[in-house]
C-alpha cells in the first residue's frame, strides 16, 4: 500500500473533514465531549500549514499546524481508523517537527484530551513533555533542536 504525503489544497477540505470525523468518531460515540475538531478546515488550508496522507486518491491522514515565528501549535493530527497502526501518526508529527526546524521555530505546542491516553503516550515517545494538565486537557510541548530529523 502506497501512502503519499503532500500539502493540502482547498479541494481536499471535504476529504480532510471525513478523515478527521472518522478518526474522532470512536471517542464521540464513547461520550467524550470534544470541540468541533473538523470545523474550519477550508480556512486552515488557506491560512495555516496543512498536510494530507493519501492512499488510492483517498485522504487517510491529515496534519494541521498553526505556524508562528518561534512557537508553533500542532492543532490537529488525524489518521483514519482503517489505517491506524501503520505509523502514519508518527509520520505526520515528524513532518511538523521537520517543518518547524526548517522554519527556525524553537518549540511546538499542542493540547489533547485527558481521555486519550494513547495520544499522550505517542507524543511522549516522540519527545513531547506535559506542560500543564487538568481534568480534561493535557498541554504538551516539544523543543526543536538541531539534531531533530
Amino acid at each position: 500500500m502506497s501512502v503519499i504525503l503532500r500539502r493540502a489544497v482547498l479541494d481536499d477540505a471535504a476529504g480532510i473533514v471525513r478523515c478527521i470525523d472518522a478518526a474522532y468518531a470512536p471517542y464521540l460515540s464513547a461520550g467524550l465531549k470534544l470541540p468541533a475538531v473538523s470545523e474550519g478546515v477550508g480556512d486552515d488550508i488557506q491560512n495555516n500549514l496543512v498536510w494530507v496522507l493519501e492512499s488510492s486518491q483517498r485522504i487517510v491522514g491529515c496534519l494541521i499546524v498553526v505556524a508562528a515565528d518561534d512557537i508553533w501549535h500542532l492543532a490537529n493530527v488525524a489518521v483514519h481508523p482503517g489505517f491506524s497502526g501503520l505509523g502514519l501518526g508518527k509520520r505526520l508529527i515528524g513532518t511538523c517537527v521537520d517543518a518547524a526546524k526548517l522554519a527556525g521555530a524553537h518549540h511546538i505546542r499542542l493540547a489533547t484530551h485527558a481521555a486519550m491516553p494513547s495520544n499522550v503516550a505517542l507524543y511522549t515517545r516522540l519527545g513531547w513533555v506535559v506542560t500543564q494538565q487538568d481534568d480534561i486537557r493535557i498541554q504538551m510541548s516539544r523543543p526543536i533542536s538541531i539534531t531533530d530529523t
